[in-house]
């Protein structure tokens, strides 16, 4: 007996491969040559490489599956603060609303103004060109007061005052009227 001990390596779809001693025994396995031995390695390889990459292929799938699940759950809690959102938004469009509104307003004020200023220019420009008339004038308008001899005549039908009196009331009246440029 040999001190070799036997070891058989598991092949895919439950085969085994034969120990070293026995690989040299062609007879019992002639299909077992070391070209055949390391085919059936390179599928082996193979074949656990595919496994491999259909774990990872799996372990991505399973990230993105959580990232999908985290993304339903922002959408969940956005959902719950729908309220909130609908009248920010109503908020926003009413006061983009104004905005645009306020907007249009100015620009028309504006608009109107710039044409007053036009007019305005144009009635100046006119005004220089037209001569201008010598100002009348003003009417002169009778004075509410007396006149001096309507104070005289008014003095001497009042027989009760001393003709002195009547004379210095007449002088008053006629310094009065002469402050007062009326006369």
């Amino acid at each position: 007996m040999s001190d070799r001990k036997s070891i058989t390596v598991p092949l895919p779809g439950g085969m085994a491969l034969p120990s070293s001693a026995e690989l040299g025994k062609n007879e019992w396995f002639p299909s077992y040559t070391p070209e055949n031995v390391a085919a059936a390695d390179a599928d082996f390889v193979e074949e656990h490489a595919r496994y491999l990459r259909a774990r990872a292929d799996q372990a991505r799938a399973a990230v993105a599956l959580i990232e999908a699940r985290f993304e339903l759950g922002r959408a969940i809690a956005r959902l719950g603060a729908l309220r909130d959102i609908a009248r920010d938004e109503f908020i926003l469009g009413h006061t983009t609303r104004q905005h645009q509104q306020r907007m249009a307003d100015l620009v028309h004020l504006t608009a109107e103004l710039q044409a007053q200023a036009k007019m305005l220019e144009a009635k100046h420009r006119r005004d220089a060109l037209i001569p201008k008339p010598a100002p009348a004038a003003p009417p002169q308008l009778p004075s509410p007061g007396l006149s001096p001899s309507e104070l005289g005549e008014i003095l001497s039908a009042m027989p009760e005052l001393s003709p002195d009196l009547r004379a210095t009331l007449g002088k008053i009246f006629e310094a009065a009227l002469d402050e007062k440029g009326k006369r």
